[in-house]
């Protein structure tokens, strides 16, 4: 008797680690203790994992200085010819004090002559009719219309070399920013913190660059959008991210994420982890923004603005009340 019980033990025990045990109506594979160990360990590292995403902290002060140094290099020693030559035809030029557009490339010039253009609205408005003269004065016994952008970078780099505009001057100080190394710190900060789990490449032709003059300082943002290596419904998905750089007193620099999307066919989880990775570079004004950028379509304002239009003022800039319901 004891010897069949032994044996329907043993049976029963064979046929369990053979085809699994039910548990709530599911069969579920038995595990051994070598596949106990590693799935511990998985879970173990996925959670060393979790907790070195929590524990992150963006070195905001290294940062500001590592932008800052590569400011202060001479002209010469950064490779604004070469880059400016290439981004040019994406750079805006912006008058804070007035709302007005000082420079826009219309499509209509070679690279040569849009930069010769940017140079000289730089130098009207930051710095005068001394280094307005250098510029309008020596420009063109240099760059020769009409090149490619390959020449017209040397043509540029012989510019600067021969040509000594004021290190000092406003014009020099901003096109020293105009260039890769510039945003290099604030790239390798994203890329530390997200490339590492969800790898991403650049989209060409959106790197764009705006130079915003207002009363009290001058503003330099560069934009640019990212987008994953893998292009599956499951994974892809963009952000943009934009390096600001104040210059006044003292010097600012920042770099965020101003947008992102995600194709819909991306799991919650997946999304809500990248945001998480994002999260240290992605100021809360973001998601207010991005429900603003939405078509008027997709919100109930038929329902909403009846409702709530009971509690509406609007006021002036002086602040007279002209509406209130």
């Amino acid at each position: 008797m004891e010897q069949s019980k032994k044996k329907r033990k043993k049976r029963s025990y064979s046929a369990k680690k053979a085809y699994g045990f039910k548990v709530s109506g599911q069969t579920v594979p038995e595990t051994t203790n070598t596949e106990a160990v590693e799935a511990k360990q998985k879970s173990n590292s996925n959670a060393t994992t979790a907790e070195a995403e929590d524990d992150y902290v963006f070195e905001s002060r290294k940062f500001v200085s590592d932008t800052m140094s590569r400011w202060c290099k001479d002209l010469l020693e950064l490779p604004v010819y070469k880059d400016i030559a290439r981004l040019c035809k994406n750079i805006r030029i912006l008058d804070f004090r007035t709302d007005t557009i000082l420079y826009q490339e219309d499509g209509l010039k070679d690279r040569g002559d849009i930069v010769y253009d940017i140079l000289v609205v730089l130098a009207k408005e930051l710095d005068g009719d001394s280094v307005l003269k250098i510029i309008e004065d020596n420009y063109y016994n240099y760059v020769t219309p009409g090149n490619g952008e390959v020449d017209t970078a040397e043509q540029l780099k012989a510019f600067f070399s021969n040509v000594k505009l004021p290190a000092d001057c406003g014009t020099v100080r901003i096109i020293k920013c105009i260039q890769q190394e510039m945003i290099s710190p604030g790239v390798k900060a994203l890329r530390e913190r997200i490339y590492s789990k969800f790898p991403y490449k650049d989209i060409k032709g959106t790197w764009e660059i705006y130079i915003e003059i207002l009363a009290t300082c001058v503003i330099l943002v560069h934009t640019k959008w990212e987008q994953s290596h893998d292009s599956s419904n499951e994974s892809y998905f963009k952000f943009q991210w934009e390096l600001r750089l104040v210059f006044g007193r003292p010097f600012e620099a920042t770099i965020n994420i101003i947008d992102y999307e995600f194709h819909p066919g991306v799991p919650v989880e997946k999304q809500v982890r990248i945001k998480k990775l994002m999260s240290p570079f992605l100021p809360q004004k973001v998601e207010y923004t991005r429900v603003w950028k939405k078509a008027i379509s997709e919100f109930n304002i038929h329902m909403d603005l009846p409702r709530l239009g009971q509690n509406l003022v609007i006021y002036s800039e002086t602040g007279l009340s002209l509406i209130h319901i």
